[in-house]
């Protein structure tokens, strides 16, 4: 939703979108994790490189997720497990 916000704001055109480096699958949430400690990016709303810690959904978000979840069946092997 920020970066949607700073969309709206300042346009697409001021904005840009840049690949830091190429690396192997196994090492992605590390060098994410070194990127965010380097830039300490505004718009990266997470902390922690390959974690969802501290995010909070918006209450409109939750409401949708809730209703979605109202006419979800689940099995009895998901409810197991």
């Amino acid at each position: 939703m920020a970066i949607y916000l700073a969309i709206v704001k300042y346009g697409l055109e001021n904005l840009t979108l840049e690949i830091l480096e190429y690396c192997c699958k196994d090492a992605t949430i590390e060098r994410e994790q070194f990127y965010l400690d380097k830039f300490q990016p505004e718009y990266y709303l997470l902390k922690k490189a390959g974690s969802n810690l501290g995010f909070k959904h918006s209450l409109l978000s939750r409401k949708k997720m809730s209703d979605l979840a109202l006419g979800r069946v689940v099995s009895e092997q998901a409810r197991l497990n």
